[in-house]
């Protein structure tokens, strides 16, 4: 799996084994961004489509609400676990919630 690092609203991906996706942009050092804020929007919705307050997944998996309110809003990094968590409790593939690709 690749290495994530946060830098301001973007994740950077270290490419360990070439990772593509619609919304990733290459840069010029071969490192790609994954925008925080479009995550967090897809993170977000994912919940109130589900009918789920930020209390009740911070209450199944043991968090802060904040936690989940930085991820939603974009100002917290989202975890390779707490991913997972979002994966496993939506059913939905991890590139969706990374890249934005359709969920079909």
């Amino acid at each position: 799996l690749p290495h994530f690092y946060e830098t301001n609203k973007y994740f950077q991906i270290n490419p360990i084994g070439k990772i593509k996706g619609e919304k990733m942009n290459k840069k010029e050092t071969g490192t790609y961004y994954l925008d925080q804020v479009e995550i967090g929007k897809r993170l977000k919705d994912l919940r109130e489509q589900n009918h789920m307050k930020q209390s009740d997944l911070s209450k199944e998996w043991n968090c802060k609400r904040e936690s989940i309110s930085k991820y939603e809003t974009g100002d917290r990094c989202i975890t390779m676990d707490r991913l997972v968590d979002y994966v496993n409790t939506f059913g939905v593939p991890a590139d969706y919630i990374l890249f934005g690709n359709s969920l079909s």
